[in-house]
């Protein structure tokens, strides 16, 4: 972890930059081996980098403590480092080059569904997806309704929604019309009121 720098004489005046030195004794005097820490390399990766990053400086001494920290992006979380250590941010005490690989996985998203009243349909498709996967979610309605459109306007049914968050589709169900007709069978026997258009 250490390595030598130079000689110095006892007035700390530096002599050599060679670890053998050889000299011509003449007098008492005192030398001095100078030493310092190693540098070593630190290297740090994501398996993906669309998926997160890794903050940590590239290089430190012998037995300095350093600090990595995984970043993951949005839509995703960090799962382990490549030796399976699940720190983070993870503290190491560095001494010799070393390398880190961050995993991260994609995180997983509620998707929910509700009728704008309970009584006139419900949403299917819903539950648990990844981040970035396609679901698709349909609108069933019961005997007396109809679809109209879900709460942002959207009247695709079955749609298509790409997971981004945790998100809510509202689907919008209204009343079916009926059409009501009345007749006598003779006409000149008597009238009947009544017919028309009405809600289920």
């Amino acid at each position: 972890g250490y390595h030598f720098i130079c000689w110095q004489d006892s007035e700390e005046v530096d002599i050599s930059k060679d670890a053998i030195y050889s000299t011509i004794v003449t007098k008492q005097i005192d030398y001095v081996a100078i030493f310092g820490k190693n540098v070593y390399q630190i290297t740090t990766e994501s398996t993906d980098n669309t998926k997160g990053h890794v903050d940590a400086v590239t290089h430190a001494e012998y037995l300095d403590e350093v600090i990595l920290t995984a970043v993951p992006e949005v839509g995703y979380y960090f799962t382990q480092w490549n030796d399976g250590n699940t720190d983070n941010p993870r503290n190491i005490v560095l001494q010799q080059d070393t390398s880190f690989t961050a995993i991260f996985d994609r995180t997983t998203f509620l998707l929910t569904g509700n009728s704008n009243i309970e009584s006139r349909g419900n949403v299917n498709g819903i539950g648990n997806y990844l981040y970035l996967d396609t679901a698709t979610i349909m609108a069933v309605s019961n005997y007396g309704y109809h679809f109209v459109s879900w709460s942002d306007g959207n009247t695709s049914n079955p749609r298509s929604v790409q997971v981004l968050r945790d998100s809510t589709f509202i689907a919008i169900f209204e009343k079916n019309l009926y059409t009501v007709i009345s007749n006598v069978n003779i006409s000149d026997r008597g009238t009947v009121s009544g017919s028309g258009t009405y809600q289920y």
